[in-house]
């Protein structure tokens, strides 16, 4: 049977079509002519949202998809949650997909989207948690909507230390701030994993252009992956652990 996994995320649909456990195509944001195909053959859907529920789509699943698995913190995992209180359903999956990809090892995943996330799994397969932190265009729009002066500024420009003029100092500071962040938790992490090798996951609508604007040793002395998909492959193991 095919899966199709559904992440809702705070300002994009993402879906993947998956047989055999490998992504095969990525659809359109919402059920279009190329989603009605999909569910020619038999097709178990996993949903997942940290906004609000689209309850179309939900209703269109439950009308099209031979089983539907509603992710929730309730939800059976192949990971052991050690987290005391409740947590986005994207952290969740893309630790599940970091296990997936990178069993029985540490891993430090770092997802760069409308927010900074940095979770941990270590090598028992136990989802440790992390932290939440502003991501790139939320720390660019609140410097331009909680001061008088500085202007808004787009993410794609250019990057230069020092820079010379006021909309590149912003989009530096951003840039270089994050990456900053990322080199801390990936030598604490290091730290707290002496004895083991610790697989680093890149991931979120950010992950290639901070990887690119990396200047430093961080990406060079660490072994990591650059996976736009974590998400969505971590909700398919989800859903095959629960098949």
């Amino acid at each position: 049977m095919q899966h199709l996994a559904i992440d809702q995320g705070n300002n994009h649909i993402h879906a993947a079509l998956f047989k055999d456990g490998a992504l095969v195509q990525m659809l359109p944001a919402f059920p279009s002519e190329s989603w009605e195909r999909v569910f020619q053959e038999p097709t178990s859907v996993i949903y997942s949202s940290v906004a609000k529920t689209d309850e179309h789509l939900l209703q269109y699943l439950e009308e099209k998809a031979s089983s539907l698995l509603r992710l929730t913190s309730a939800t059976p995992m192949p990971l052991t949650i050690a987290y005391s209180s409740s947590i986005g359903t994207d952290r969740i999956a893309a630790a599940a997909g970091a296990w997936s990809m990178a069993p029985h090892q540490p891993s430090l995943i770092i997802d760069l989207g409308t927010a900074a996330t940095f979770d941990m799994v270590d090598s028992k397969g136990i989802y440790l948690g992390g932290s939440i932190s502003p991501g790139l265009e939320l720390r660019l729009r609140s410097l331009h909507e909680h001061t008088a002066k500085l202007p808004a500024v787009e993410k794609a420009g250019q990057i230069v230390w020092p820079a010379s003029e006021t909309s590149t100092s912003i989009r530096t500071g951003a840039v270089f701030g994050l990456l900053a962040e990322i080199e801390y938790y990936i030598r604490l992490s290091a730290g707290q994993h002496p004895k083991e090798t610790v697989q680093v996951f890149l991931t979120g609508g950010n992950s290639s252009l901070l990887q690119k604007k990396n200047e430093s040793s961080i990406f060079a002395n660490h072994h990591y992956i650059v996976e736009p998909n974590l998400t969505l492959i971590g909700l398919n193991h989800i859903l095959e652990y629960n098949s």
